[in-house]
């Protein structure tokens, strides 16, 4: 619900139906060949909100005036889809080529931890210029199991992988090698910040709602271990699976990142002056303790004197920053768990910031990938 005039409130402002089988559904777009599609009806009826609708649709009274649909792309036409796999390239995830003349600078993009290949964003970098590889690096065929259930277990992840989707795409005949960029949320936060810090060929990273340490994984590397994994407070752990999670309360924020407890998991990537930094945190993320680690990286910047770097705080936002215009997801059900996942968020400032940090993240781009950006 909103007041006012909101051009595009019809769609941020959504809610879950409380008759939906499970509660907690994450509103996400996963075949991105389709539009996803909306349906908007006016009735005649004094409608509050999803439970007056249900009641009065119960009773048989709803008065429907006037109906239409609307179709939203993740992918503009023309552009090309490439599904790769471990078997046969070495890495699995979705390429997207933008329709066009390339070579076009290009975006490795990871997300969380997520089962199967998320290519919602890459696909949408891809509308705007890029040649964007949507990467996963758990949970699909080929690759790490991991254990939704106990993130006390640790996932050892091998830093090769993540060096073949570099070369993957500093090699591809459509992207520029000079031009690439590296896009890392939550879970892959700190290992895109490790990839521009430990590989060649990254100009930029993008860094959103994460850590600057490794969490439940640790990274290989050629039979050796090049950064472990800090530990959470197992306790707290136990306490927040009999509700609900705020996994941001069994994760320590020592006043010294520095500090023995993060000396093995802690990335340098404030040493790498050749690569471009831009954080962005929500000052109301309840699933990562984003803004504590925004404060630290900042300071870790300035010690270094590092210099090209954003940092980039947003007021009222929670954990999953979308493209715009997508809901305020506040929560969503943990995998194969009982329990679910507090993400935070309050549903305004969450979607006006949104829109505000897509565009950041575009501009970022542009800025430190030389060739200029299709406008579409």
């Amino acid at each position: 619900m909103y007041t006012g005039v909101e051009p595009m409130g019809l769609f941020w402002a959504m809610e879950s139906s409380p008759l939906n089988r499970r509660p907690h559904n994450r509103l996400t777009k996963l075949n991105v060949e389709t539009p996803q599609v909306y349906f908007l009806t006016v009735y005649d009826n004094e409608i509050h909100n999803l439970t007056t609708f249900h009641q009065i649709k119960k009773e048989k009274n709803l008065k429907k005036l006037a109906s239409t649909h609307i179709k939203r792309w993740f992918m503009a036409a023309g552009t090309k889809r490439i599904t790769l796999t471990v078997e046969k390239h070495g890495i699995h995830g979705t390429l997207f080529i933008p329709p066009g003349q390339g070579p076009f600078p290009g975006i490795i993009v990871m997300f969380g931890v997520v089962r199967a290949t998320l290519e919602y964003k890459a696909s949408l970098f891809a509308s705007h210029g890029f040649a964007a590889l949507a990467l996963a690096f758990v949970d699909a065929n080929g690759l790490p199991k991991f254990d939704y259930g106990n993130l006390g277990n640790n996932v050892e992840l091998q830093f090769e992988y993540f060096e073949m989707a570099v070369k993957f795409m500093s090699n591809h005949k459509d992207v520029n090698s000079k031009n690439l960029a590296v896009f890392g949320s939550s879970m892959s936060g700190p290992i895109a910040l490790a990839i521009g810090t430990h590989l060649r060929g990254i100009t930029c990273v993008v860094w959103v709602n994460s850590t600057i340490i490794l969490q439940s994984i640790s990274l290989m590397y050629k039979g050796k271990k090049l950064l472990s994994t800090a530990t959470y407070d197992m306790e707290k752990w136990e306490e927040e699976k009999m509700y609900r999670l705020m996994l941001r309360r069994t994760q320590q924020t020592p006043d010294d990142i520095m500090n023995q407890t993060f000396k093995d998991s802690l990335i340098k990537f404030y040493e790498k002056k050749d690569v471009a930094f831009l954080f962005v945190a929500g000052l109301e993320d309840a699933n990562v303790p984003s803004e504590y680690h925004i404060n630290q990286a900042e300071n870790l910047l300035k010690l270094a004197n590092h210099p090209n770097y954003k940092i980039v705080r947003c007021m009222g936002t929670g954990h999953l920053i979308e493209p715009p215009y997508t809901i305020c997801n506040k929560s969503h059900g943990s995998f194969g768990t009982p329990y679910f996942s507090n993400f935070g968020g309050s549903k305004i400032p969450h979607c006006r910031n949104q829109e505000n940090v897509w565009k950041g993240i575009l501009q970022f781009l542009q800025q430190n990938l030389t060739k200029p950006l299709n406008k579409l």
